[in-house]
């Protein structure tokens, strides 16, 4: 999916996930490119894009998630199994700006793992900012494990969590290698790890 853009969409009267893209209980096999999902809302999970399975592709070059919200989780995307790609911006940024989910993941959530094991997936010039969540992970939530790579120009900052991980929350192991990356200003207002809270064991790896 590539050079489309999808805003103000609105499913929360039908009580839907997915205001911009729904995938349903669905898997999606494809990377999203060069794109924009901006003031969408959705009466339940994935105020942006709601995928129900597994996410197995990437997100990359120039992509914006932006002022979407979800009654649900993942005020940008939702995805309920495993991201298998990356997130980076080659040949521009991704964002994810201003989201709020009012459960867990404001910027983006993911039920599975974050990666695969030996697949050199990673995050590259992406931007977590100013997302809300009202439980756990501010900017990005991971109920598995991650397993990719936090490289240069990541940028978790000002995200607020009313629950653990104000930045990011992984409720799993992060086996990926961490450099070059910026977490600043995180609030976790009802539970631990204002920037990152790692449930499992920490950085495997340099």
């Amino acid at each position: 999916v590539s050079n489309i853009t999808f805003s103000n969409g609105n499913t929360k009267a039908a009580g839907t996930g997915g205001a911009g893209i729904n995938i349903g209980t669905g898997s999606f096999n494809g990377s999203l490119i060069s794109s924009a999902l901006r003031n969408n809302q959705s009466g339940a999970n994935g105020g942006g894009i709601n995928v129900g399975g597994g996410f197995n592709g990437s997100i990359r070059s120039n992509i914006h998630f932006d002022r979407n919200t979800s009654t649900g989780s993942g005020g940008g995307i939702y995805v309920g199994g495993n991201f298998t790609g990356s997130v980076e911006g080659v040949n521009g940024d991704v964002h994810f700006d201003s989201n709020h989910a009012d459960v867990n993941g404001g910027g983006m959530y993911v039920g599975g793992d974050f990666g695969t094991v030996g697949g050199n997936n990673r995050t590259y010039a992406t931007y977590f900012a100013t997302n809300t969540a009202a439980g756990d992970g501010g900017g990005l939530y991971v109920g598995g494990n991650f397993n990719a790579n936090i490289d240069a120009y990541t940028f978790i900052i000002n995200n607020q969590a009313g629950g653990s991980g104000g930045g990011m929350y992984i409720a799993g192991n992060l086996q990926g290698h961490v450099k070059g990356f910026e977490v600043s200003n995180n609030v976790a207002l009802g539970g631990s790890g204002g920037g990152t809270q790692v449930r499992g064991a920490g950085v495997h790896g340099g």
